[in-house]
């Protein structure tokens, strides 16, 4: 439990819905917030949190995040709150915990433990060498081209036999066959690409409950910054890694999102079929701070946000404005089918909850709203 002398400094200069999301220890935890809101401020106060005030070992913390300079500004951020003890913590990209992951135990797939990491020269030179052998044009077929066809198949972990039994055309077919050897001298080189690493980990995950149990009791809270750039493969990580405990924080922003050429999509980050993965019993926590727009934008610890009410006492939106003692003004949402792009709630979803769809029409000028 937070001690009274504590909670204080770890909470100053946080809004009431950024202390909301820093507190909220138990359970999953969605963060969406505009660029400059403090999403990762809020995140590294909530690691804080846990190991200060809650008592969690750094041991039991698992944050990731997309860049190595990303990772380690992190880490910094939360050493400057809670010591050294934050060194302990497992912060890093998908990639790199992965690595760590797959040196202990690669060897139940066939891999060796110190098996090779091809970069992206190395592994399209190998697509150009399984195109020369299987005597295919690499003018119809350039090795960049093929390789980028197999790196999409592999970060929506479609496997070798997958591909193959979905192939409808013959262009699509002979990616398959390229696709099939290609996986097949990595394995036989004890190598993988960028892709295996997390494809591999995640089928090693699936087919090795031991492994799996493992990591989910090694960590008890797993948290992701960015996470409207995360991919097929890299979303069906965090479920596997959170589904025993469902203490999963996950901080992102779609309009955000810079990585669409690898996988992420907002089908893919915001997905209707993603609450209905977890237990009807959860609680499910949305937040939302984007900055007004104005001419002189409030900063991180002030931005303006917007609350929903609980369903039982009908649908209505507080906001809050930047200015000190300034007092929200209540007033009804928009009718329900209307889904605004800027908003904040606490709910407990039900069965079949359908999330507004990613795919509607938006306006973007502050807390803009789908026609």
């Amino acid at each position: 439990m937070a001690s009274p002398g504590s909670a204080p400094s770890l909470l100053d200069g946080l809004n009431p819905v950024q202390r909301e999301a820093v507190v909220h220890t138990e359970g999953p935890l969605l963060v969406i917030a505009g660029a400059g809101s403090g999403k990762t401020r809020v995140l590294t106060h909530r690691i804080a949190h846990l190991i200060r005030d809650e008592g969690v070992s750094p041991f039991e913390i698992l944050a990731i995040t997309f860049t190595n300079k990303a990772a380690q500004e992190m880490k910094h951020r939360v050493g400057a709150l809670v010591g050294p003890v934050a060194d302990k913590m497992w912060v890093s990209t998908f990639h790199s915990a992965c690595v760590r992951i797959l040196r202990r135990d690669a060897s139940r797939l066939g891999y060796p433990s110190s098996f090779t990491i091809y970069d992206q020269a190395d592994a399209v030179r190998l697509t150009g060498y399984v195109l020369r052998d299987l005597n295919i044009d690499t003018k119809r077929f350039p090795p960049r081209s093929v390789h980028a066809a197999i790196s999409a198949a592999k970060n929506d972990h479609i496997g070798v036999d997958a591909y193959a039994a979905r192939a409808r055309v013959i262009f699509e077919r002979r990616i398959a066959d390229v696709y099939r050897e290609y996986q097949a001298r990595l394995v036989k080189a004890g190598a993988m690409d960028f892709d295996d690493l997390l494809s591999v980990t995640v089928t090693l995950l699936q087919q090795f409950p031991d492994v799996l149990e493992h990591y989910r009791r090694r960590f008890r809270y797993v948290l992701v910054d960015e996470y409207q750039d995360t991919n097929a493969v890299q979303n069906e990580l965090v479920v596997l890694l959170a589904g025993g405990h469902r203490n999963v924080c996950v901080v992102g922003d779609s309009d955000q999102s810079i990585y669409q050429f690898r996988g992420p999509t907002s089908r893919t980050s915001w997905s209707s079929s993603r609450p209905s993965r977890r237990p009807p019993s959860s609680s499910w926590s949305r937040t939302t701070g984007r900055p007004r727009p104005s001419s002189t934008p409030p900063t991180p610890s002030s931005p303006t946000t917007s609350v929903a009410s609980p369903r039982s006492s009908g649908p209505t939106r507080a906001v809050a404005t930047p200015s000190s003692g300034s007092t929200p003004t209540t007033r009804p949402t928009r009718p329900s089918g209307s889904p605004s792009r800027c908003r904040s709630s606490t709910t407990t979803p039900t069965a079949g909850v359908t999330w507004p769809s990613s795919t509607a029409p938006t306006r973007r000028a502050g807390c803009s709203r789908t026609p």
